[in-house]
Protein backbone atom coordinates (compact mmCIF):
# COMPACT_ATOMS: atom_id res chain seq x y z
CA UNK A 1 0.00 0.00 0.00
CA UNK A 2 0.63 3.56 -0.56
CA UNK A 3 2.24 5.76 2.46
CA UNK A 4 -0.78 8.01 2.79
CA UNK A 5 -2.83 7.61 5.72
CA UNK A 6 -6.34 5.85 4.23
CA UNK A 7 -9.72 6.84 4.84
CA UNK A 8 -12.14 5.01 6.13
CA UNK A 9 -16.11 4.57 6.03
CA UNK A 10 -18.93 4.40 8.59
CA UNK A 11 -22.54 4.18 7.74
CA UNK A 12 -24.74 4.12 10.15
CA UNK A 13 -27.84 1.56 8.72
CA UNK A 14 -31.58 1.52 9.68
CA UNK A 15 -32.10 -2.64 10.16
CA UNK A 16 -34.42 -4.83 11.30
CA UNK A 17 -33.91 -8.26 12.95
CA UNK A 18 -35.96 -10.86 11.43
CA UNK A 19 -37.00 -12.78 14.87
CA UNK A 20 -39.34 -15.52 15.59
CA UNK A 21 -41.07 -14.80 18.78
CA UNK A 22 -41.50 -17.93 20.77
CA UNK A 23 -43.13 -18.62 24.06
CA UNK A 24 -42.84 -22.26 26.19
CA UNK A 25 -44.51 -24.83 23.71
CA UNK A 26 -46.14 -22.52 21.47
CA UNK A 27 -44.74 -20.88 18.21
CA UNK A 28 -46.44 -17.33 17.47
CA UNK A 29 -47.10 -16.90 14.15
CA UNK A 30 -45.08 -15.28 11.44
CA UNK A 31 -41.88 -13.98 12.01
CA UNK A 32 -41.67 -10.52 13.37
CA UNK A 33 -39.09 -7.65 12.53
CA UNK A 34 -37.26 -5.89 15.39
CA UNK A 35 -35.40 -2.43 14.42
CA UNK A 36 -32.28 -1.56 15.18
CA UNK A 37 -29.01 0.01 14.40
CA UNK A 38 -26.17 -1.07 12.40
CA UNK A 39 -22.64 0.02 11.04
CA UNK A 40 -21.00 -0.66 7.98
CA UNK A 41 -17.59 0.12 8.17
CA UNK A 42 -15.14 0.03 5.27
CA UNK A 43 -11.18 0.14 5.80
CA UNK A 44 -9.11 0.17 2.51
CA UNK A 45 -6.26 -1.32 4.37
CA UNK A 46 -8.56 -4.49 3.89
CA UNK A 47 -10.26 -3.38 0.56
CA UNK A 48 -12.14 -6.79 -0.10
CA UNK A 49 -13.96 -6.55 2.89
CA UNK A 50 -16.82 -4.81 4.70
CA UNK A 51 -17.91 -5.21 8.34
CA UNK A 52 -21.41 -4.95 9.50
CA UNK A 53 -22.01 -4.61 13.16
CA UNK A 54 -24.94 -5.08 15.29
CA UNK A 55 -25.94 -5.27 18.84
CA UNK A 56 -27.18 -8.07 20.45
CA UNK A 57 -28.23 -7.70 23.41
CA UNK A 58 -28.07 -4.22 25.20
CA UNK A 59 -24.46 -4.21 25.34
CA UNK A 60 -22.81 -6.38 23.25
CA UNK A 61 -21.93 -5.47 19.33
CA UNK A 62 -21.70 -8.40 17.26
CA UNK A 63 -19.29 -8.07 13.92
CA UNK A 64 -19.57 -10.01 10.37
CA UNK A 65 -16.69 -9.67 7.87
CA UNK A 66 -18.27 -9.62 4.63
CA UNK A 67 -16.93 -9.63 0.69
CA UNK A 68 -17.53 -6.15 -0.56
CA UNK A 69 -17.71 -7.62 -3.61
CA UNK A 70 -20.63 -10.40 -2.63
CA UNK A 71 -22.59 -7.48 -1.07
CA UNK A 72 -22.17 -5.47 -4.76
CA UNK A 73 -23.52 -8.61 -5.81
CA UNK A 74 -26.63 -9.23 -3.99
CA UNK A 75 -27.83 -4.93 -4.69
CA UNK A 76 -27.83 -5.96 -8.24
CA UNK A 77 -30.41 -8.89 -7.60
CA UNK A 78 -33.72 -7.32 -8.77
CA UNK A 79 -36.37 -6.79 -6.28
CA UNK A 80 -39.61 -9.36 -6.31
CA UNK A 81 -36.61 -12.19 -7.67
CA UNK A 82 -36.57 -15.53 -5.00
CA UNK A 83 -32.66 -15.27 -5.52
CA UNK A 84 -29.67 -14.89 -3.19
CA UNK A 85 -25.91 -15.27 -3.80
CA UNK A 86 -23.28 -16.24 -1.17
CA UNK A 87 -22.98 -19.75 -0.07
CA UNK A 88 -22.53 -21.15 3.53
CA UNK A 89 -22.59 -18.53 6.42
CA UNK A 90 -23.53 -15.22 4.60
CA UNK A 91 -26.59 -15.13 2.00
CA UNK A 92 -28.05 -11.54 -0.03
CA UNK A 93 -30.91 -11.35 -1.25
CA UNK A 94 -33.37 -9.25 -2.68
CA UNK A 95 -36.94 -8.49 -0.91
CA UNK A 96 -39.89 -10.46 -2.76
CA UNK A 97 -42.30 -7.79 -1.76
CA UNK A 98 -40.47 -4.74 -0.80
CA UNK A 99 -38.26 -3.05 -3.94
CA UNK A 100 -36.25 -1.19 -0.86
CA UNK A 101 -35.49 -3.44 1.18
CA UNK A 102 -32.25 -6.11 1.02
CA UNK A 103 -31.76 -9.25 3.38
CA UNK A 104 -28.73 -10.67 4.53
CA UNK A 105 -28.75 -13.75 6.35
CA UNK A 106 -25.85 -14.72 8.86
CA UNK A 107 -25.60 -17.88 10.09
CA UNK A 108 -22.14 -19.75 12.78
CA UNK A 109 -22.14 -21.85 15.15
CA UNK A 110 -23.16 -19.54 17.85
CA UNK A 111 -26.18 -18.56 16.07
CA UNK A 112 -27.90 -17.04 12.82
CA UNK A 113 -29.31 -13.84 12.09
CA UNK A 114 -31.32 -12.35 9.53
CA UNK A 115 -30.98 -8.69 8.88
CA UNK A 116 -33.85 -6.73 6.68
CA UNK A 117 -31.78 -3.45 5.27
CA UNK A 118 -32.39 -0.48 3.36
CA UNK A 119 -30.98 -0.88 -0.11
CA UNK A 120 -30.81 3.29 -0.57
CA UNK A 121 -28.57 2.87 2.40
CA UNK A 122 -26.74 0.11 1.59
CA UNK A 123 -25.90 1.45 -1.65
CA UNK A 124 -24.60 4.82 -0.94
CA UNK A 125 -22.55 2.80 2.09
CA UNK A 126 -20.74 0.73 -0.91
CA UNK A 127 -20.66 3.59 -3.21
CA UNK A 128 -18.41 5.30 -0.63
CA UNK A 129 -16.39 2.15 -0.23
CA UNK A 130 -15.71 2.80 -4.34
CA UNK A 131 -14.59 6.01 -4.01
CA UNK A 132 -12.23 5.30 -1.94
CA UNK A 133 -10.76 1.91 -3.76
CA UNK A 134 -12.84 1.57 -6.97
CA UNK A 135 -13.96 -1.77 -7.29
CA UNK A 136 -11.46 -4.42 -9.26
CA UNK A 137 -8.31 -1.93 -8.23
CA UNK A 138 -7.95 -3.27 -4.60
CA UNK A 139 -4.60 -4.56 -5.49
CA UNK A 140 -3.19 -1.38 -7.08
CA UNK A 141 -0.65 -0.21 -5.18
CA UNK A 142 0.46 -3.73 -2.89
CA UNK A 143 3.95 -4.60 -3.27
CA UNK A 144 3.98 -8.43 -4.73
CA UNK A 145 5.74 -10.00 -1.52
CA UNK A 146 3.43 -8.17 1.21
CA UNK A 147 1.68 -11.67 1.46
CA UNK A 148 5.25 -13.77 2.43
CA UNK A 149 6.37 -10.82 4.58
CA UNK A 150 2.87 -10.82 6.48
CA UNK A 151 3.15 -14.54 6.74
CA UNK A 152 6.90 -14.48 7.94
CA UNK A 153 6.01 -11.48 10.27
CA UNK A 154 8.45 -8.52 8.33
CA UNK A 155 6.78 -4.89 7.73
Amino acid sequence: MTGQPAKTVCRSLTAHLEIMAQRPGQLLPGPHLLAMRANLRYDPADPFAVVLAFRSGDENWVEWLLSRELLAEGLLLAAGEDVSVGEGDVRISPDCELAGRVWIGLSSPDGAATLALERAELEHALDATEALVPAGSETAGWDPDWPLLLLSGGE
